[in-house]
């Protein structure tokens, strides 16, 4: 599989087919309205529906860039829900990554899904706990999850943290 510059899987050998547009969906994460991928859209709804404390935890004035698949979603969830946002995503066709053992921060997952109407990648970084300093250097942990997610608004039809917050 190649990706195309725009971040679209590309599925034959040139990468220069084209890919249809993303399903329509309209959100402003600070670059006006963008288009939403059905994956992104899919997995807020399928989170929600199976009663999933969660919320976009940093990025929010980029969320349009992330809805669409140009950025990673930064995602805080309870960390107790770990295997049932594992079963929502699976079955929305997303996989856990692995990553360098050397980026690899715990309480901290990747996953991968790709939009199958648009071919994009969508990347989430899933935290299970608040974490603050340097991955090699001193850390210390923000006991703070569950007042975050108690806490949360929506933008965009997306539980995103309170902006004071984040």
């Amino acid at each position: 599989t190649k990706l195309r510059s725009d971040g679209a899987v590309a599925s034959d050998e040139s990468g220069e087919h084209a890919v249809p547009e993303p399903r329509p969906g309209q959100v402003d994460g600070g670059g006006g309205p963008k288009a939403v991928t059905g994956l992104a859209l899919d997995v807020f709804r399928e989170l929600e529906r199976a009663g999933i404390p969660h919320c976009v935890w940093k990025g929010s004035i980029h969320l349009g860039d992330s809805l669409e698949g140009r950025s990673d979603l930064d995602v805080l969830v309870d960390p107790a829900r770990r295997e049932d946002l594992h079963g929502v995503l699976a079955s929305l066709g997303c996989r856990t990554s692995r990553v360098a053992p050397r980026r690899a921060d715990v309480g901290v997952e990747d996953l991968i899904g790709i939009d199958p109407e648009s071919g994009r990648v969508l990347h989430f970084h899933v935290y299970h706990r608040l974490l603050l300093g340097e991955r090699h250097l001193d850390r210390y942990r923000l006991p703070w999850e569950r007042w975050v997610l108690q806490s949360r608004t929506r933008m965009s039809g997306v539980s995103v943290a309170e902006p004071a917050v984040e």
